[in-house]
């Protein structure tokens, strides 16, 4: 959304102008979710890792402009316009901050626990929660 950064810069924006701009950046994210099955390597391979951290910045820097962006559209959702997109927009901002908040280098060292065999059983997490809630 590399243009989408200059609105700032812009007059206000219509509705017709905002639903483009949405679908513009609803299509960008579209475009990288083709991708996310790289988003967290299984081994670590140094190239699959690196890659993946392309990814995640590319999110990072898609979240930004796209917050950016519902910035702008949020008066005309104030005024009660109806926007089609935004509430995907929104969303899709949620999701991507929720995404990112696992690095892959987290996520590999998960996948290592899980590989070493050090996991615990749902029974032993139930357990635990109920003898911390004092059940």
């Amino acid at each position: 959304m590399v243009a989408a950064e200059k609105l700032p810069e812009l007059r206000d924006l219509t509705v017709e102008q905002a639903e483009c701009w949405i679908e513009a950046a609803l299509a960008e994210a579209k475009a990288l979710r083709q991708h996310d099955e790289e988003l967290y390597p299984v081994d670590n391979d140094p190239a699959a890792v690196r890659t993946a951290e392309q990814f995640h910045a590319a999110w990072r820097h898609w979240a930004d402009a796209a917050e950016a962006l519902y910035e702008r559209v949020r008066p005309l959702l104030q005024a009660k316009q109806h926007l089609t997109g935004a509430h995907d927009l929104d969303y899709a901002i949620g999701r991507t901050r929720a995404m990112l908040q696992i690095a892959p280098a987290a996520m590999l060292a998960r996948e290592q626990q899980v590989r070493l065999g050090n996991v615990k059983s749902v029974e032993e997490v139930r357990r635990e929660l109920r003898a911390s809630s004092g059940r």
